[in-house]
């Protein structure tokens, strides 16, 4: 594990909606460094599935996921609605916001400028059929108090599909243009991922953008998850179907309209969630296929390579689906389904820290009679490589708040290091940089420690 901060866990039950759920209290506190313990935040008797949580404007925590109706093996399902407002501590008693409905696809959060609370959810075909319902599509329903209250949902029609589910987060764009992420397909085959456009805040969804199709049958792409990058691309993460066990990338660069050809990741996974910490780090969170549970990869280049996978849940046996929510202080939540001990069906948080690594401590310097200078320091966890850098003085490049402008002197993958052709009786000031990255750092993506205090060396 790399740099992971996770909150332990201890007891709290209540009951809801005839259906026993308990949720526990987190310890005040910060979280413990080295850990990876996920807390429970809902169990139930039956089935409770496809959570997804969203921080929303007010600073507290908004989850939804789908539950059981009010008699065993009912058609009939829930969207149940629970509140934080002490970054996942603790948690509100579930309650229902939506009932009635009969086989719905992965509810959904959005949060308008405004403060409106969007709710969307797919509606199967299967649904479809036993409600006379023949034309598929999804639903939205709005509130405008935080989640206290939602209104009736309106139903939004997809033509020329015979399934729709609803996969992750909305995006808004610079003209308040909403963006829905869709899978949609055909009992008899073919999927393809889509957007639904809604230019007036989700009253309406009139445009449906196609972000790729199976038009051979040879990948069905589903479930995507889209995140907008820092140069206002968007970056979409889908599967590839179950046979296929790789994550696919697509990105646009005109707000949706059109993508690129889908390119395989490497990364070996369903259901994708993606999230840009507050550092800027890319990560994705996905179920793993092995080790079995939930992993998170990074990229510190805005999609074209991941690398840093770290498993954060170990659950074999399950189906899990992660979602990802940023806090304050580069914290995360992944709220996912799993099985406790006893085979009931629960939802879980897991707390965890992602900066960039600890700027390296302890460098030290001593010169050698062939006239260089070695440099020594303690090593960093989870640093791939070091950036040593020699100050001087100077006045014609901009300066640092000491006066004195860095020069690049090499990397190296062990914590030491030998700058060599020094003149004799001259200072020299040096500085270190832990890389996180095995390529080449960018600004603001979290992959560069601040440098290391400076020290003086003088070659006698």
């Amino acid at each position: 594990m790399r740099r992971y901060l996770v909150f332990g866990t201890a007891g709290l039950a209540f009951f809801c909606c005839c259906r026993q759920m308990k949720t526990i209290r987190l310890p005040d506190g910060h979280p413990r460094p080295g850990a990876s313990v996920p807390f429970i935040l809902v169990r139930s008797e039956f089935a409770a599935s496809s959570p997804a949580v969203l921080r929303l404007k007010t600073g507290s925590l908004a989850l939804v996921f789908k539950g059981p109706g009010k008699t065993s093996g009912s058609r009939d399902k829930i969207v149940f609605f629970s509140r934080s407002t002490d970054d996942g501590r603790t948690w509100s008693n579930p309650k229902s916001v939506l009932t009635g409905l009969q086989d719905f696809q992965n509810p959904c959060l959005f949060q308008l400028p405004e403060g409106q609370v969007i709710l969307i959810y797919g509606w199967g075909a299967g649904a479809a059929q036993r409600t006379g319902l023949m034309n598929p599509g999804f639903f939205i329903s709005f509130s405008y108090d935080d989640g206290a209250a939602f209104t009736a949902p309106r139903f939004v029609h997809l033509p020329k599909y015979e399934w729709v589910a609803t996969s992750e987060d909305m995006l808004i764009l610079d003209d308040g243009t909403l963006l829905a992420p869709l899978t949609a397909g055909k009992r008899n085959g073919g999927t393809a991922v889509l957007l639904a456009v809604s230019g007036d805040k989700g009253e309406k969804w009139e445009t449906f953008r196609t972000v790729s199709a199976d038009s051979f049958g040879s990948v069905s792409y589903r479930k995507p998850t889209l995140v907008r990058l820092p140069d206002r691309r968007l970056l979409c993460l889908m599967e590839g179907g179950e046979e296929d066990p790789y994550l696919y990338e697509t990105q646009s660069e005109d707000g949706g309209a059109t993508w690129g050809k889908p390119r395989q990741t490497g990364i070996q996974g369903k259901r994708p969630d993606l999230a840009i910490t507050a550092r800027g780090t890319l990560v994705c969170a996905f179920r793993d296929r092995w080790p079995e549970g939930v992993s998170l990869v990074r990229s510190y280049d805005w999609g074209l390579s991941w690398e840093g996978e770290t498993q954060l849940l170990d659950s074999p046996r399950t189906d899990p689906s992660p979602h990802l929510a940023v806090l304050p202080e580069d914290v995360l939540m992944a709220a996912t389904e799993s099985k406790d001990p006893d085979g009931k069906s629960v939802i879980l948080g897991i707390r965890f820290h992602d900066g960039p690594p600890a700027a390296p401590a302890g460098l030290s310097g001593s010169f050698n009679p062939d006239r260089s200078i070695h440099l020594r320091w303690n090593s960093v966890k989870g640093a791939v490589y070091y950036i040593v850098t020699r100050d001087i003085p100077s006045s014609s490049v901009s300066k640092t708040d000491t006066g004195f402008a860095s020069v690049f002197r090499g990397t190296s993958i062990l914590p030491r290091f030998i700058d060599e052709g020094v003149d004799t009786l001259k200072s020299y000031r040096y500085r270190v940089s832990a890389v996180r990255t095995f390529g080449r750092p960018i600004d603001d993506t979290g992959s560069l420690s601040d440098p290391s205090p400076a020290i003086i060396v003088t070659y006698r």
